[in-house]
């Protein structure tokens, strides 16, 4: 066999564990955390209590119900509430839930929320592919408006 394969094989391995680094941005000061750290953090920690306000400040997100809290590695379900600020049900949303690692420049699939009735949703297969900081967008279009919801969370390993 041909030692240049070796080579392009070697190079290529090395690139792509570069090109997925954590010491990217503000990723230097979070990927030295140790678990304990991450899970006494607040800013950066899950909390299933928060209130999350869209970029517009005219809808509220919480959290009703999750599978795993704080959130695992792989597949994970949510349920949540939608209202607008003035607390009436927003019912029947579109509602397009995108995962995205933004250390890394990379996410895992964008998944559609179902509704259930009122103001409950659910997202399935919200499939977190490895630890680490993970921005969460849910992109809403109600009542022919747009808005999003967008949070962070470290995803212990």
């Amino acid at each position: 066999m041909n030692p240049n394969i070796y080579f392009y094989i070697l190079m290529m391995s090395i690139i792509g564990l570069i090109s997925c680094g954590e010491n990217e941005s503000k990723s230097n000061e979070l990927s030295e955390m140790t678990d304990t750290e991450n899970t006494s953090c607040e800013k950066q920690c899950f909390n299933i209590e928060d209130t999350h306000m869209s970029q517009n400040q005219s809808w509220a997100l919480n959290f009703t119900q999750v599978e795993h809290n704080p959130p695992l590695q792989g597949l994970n379900q949510w349920e949540f509430s939608l209202q607008s600020a003035e607390g009436l049900a927003l019912e029947k949303c579109d509602i397009l839930v995108k995962p995205y690692m933004p250390d890394h420049k990379h996410g895992s699939r964008d998944v559609n929320a179902s509704w259930l009735q009122g103001d409950s949703y659910q997202v399935n297969d919200l499939d977190f592919i490895m630890p680490g900081l993970w921005e969460i967008t849910f992109e809403i279009t109600c009542m022919d408006l747009m808005d999003t919801v967008s949070f962070e969370f470290w995803l212990n390993p």
